[in-house]
């Protein structure tokens, strides 16, 4: 009669030494949880003051860009401008001249004929 009890008694142990270590990560898993929802709280107000930030920064980024490269635009602007008003002076003077060019350089150049074709 004392063996069934003694099995009893380690059955039990081994039950609530189970149920200890069972306990541990169950406690830690709700520790977590509650901390994750601490922080969502958190990072719900703080969103929109980064958000705030950040438009502003990128607002002030793009009025730099704008006054840094303005001025080098305008500039190109003008000088392509300024091209294309004398190209457009200078094309009367040419004349045909390009076109001569473009004609005596296809001098050199032979047609293959029909009738050497075999």
């Amino acid at each position: 009669m004392l063996l069934p009890t003694v099995a009893d008694i380690a059955l039990l142990i081994l039950i609530i030494h189970g149920l200890i270590l069972l306990a541990v990560p169950i406690v830690l898993f709700y520790f977590l949880a509650r901390g994750m929802i601490v922080v969502n709280q958190k990072t719900r107000e703080v969103i929109p003051l980064v958000q705030d930030y950040s438009r502003q920064m990128a607002d002030s980024a793009d009025n730099i860009s704008e006054k840094i490269t303005s001025p080098i635009i305008k500039v190109d602007q003008t000088v392509s401008r300024f091209r294309g008003s004398l190209d457009r002076a200078a094309e009367p003077l040419r004349g045909n001249k390009e076109e001569e060019a473009m004609a005596e350089s296809n001098l050199g150049q032979a047609e293959p004929s029909t009738s050497e074709v075999s």
